[in-house]
Formats: structure tokens, sequence, C-alpha cells
């Protein structure tokens, strides 16, 4: 442990008083310093893990993103596609009319 060379006097509630009374160490002063590097470990730790967070946010989001456009891109490929059915059910017709004999009661005419 560092050596300790500050010396200060710090005005608290009762509240933070048995807060840092019931934290692990032998005194008062041992109690105050391992509940800072305490705090200041947990705070380094839980930076990392929000910022994984936010990552596995983000990634979520890019996918959810993907998801959108792709069933977006298939609903319009799907119209198209029931579009061009339709197409072809109308050049069909105009098939069969043009293939159909002239004359029905002379089919020789074809």
């Amino acid at each position: 442990m560092a050596k300790k060379t500050n010396l200060k006097s710090v005005r608290i509630s009762d509240e933070v008083l048995t807060y840092i009374e019931n934290f692990e160490g032998n005194g008062f002063n041992q109690k105050f310093e391992n509940l800072v590097l305490f705090c200041m470990r947990e705070e380094k730790r839980k930076r990392i893990e929000i910022q994984n967070l936010d990552n596995l946010i983000n990634l979520r989001y890019k996918k959810d993103r993907a998801i959108f456009d792709l069933q977006h891109e298939a609903a319009l490929t799907i119209k198209q596609l029931i579009s061009m059915q339709h197409d072809l059910e109308k050049l069909q017709k105009y098939m069969n009319i043009i293939r159909a004999p002239a004359d029905p009661a002379n089919p020789a005419d074809n």
C-alpha cells in the first residue's frame, strides 16, 4: 500500500459514516481508503461493462435495421413479382387470341 502522507479532515452525514464503518478494514481511515479503492476498481470495471453493453446494443440495432430493410425489399420484390404474374397472364390471353383460328368454323385458317 502506498505511503500515506495526506492528512485531511472531512465532515460527513450519519448515513455516510455508517456506510464507511460497515466496510471492511480496521479503523475509520482504513475502511474509508478501502471503500474508495473498491469504488475506483468498480468504476473502471463498470465503465468497461457499459462500453461492452453499448457495443452489443449498437450491433443489435444494426442487425434489426438490416432485418427491417430486408423485409422491406422482400415486400417490394413480392409486389413486383405479382405485377409480373399479372402481365404474363395478360400476355397469355393475347397469345391465345392470336393463336385462335380466324374462322372458328374453318380451323385450316391458322
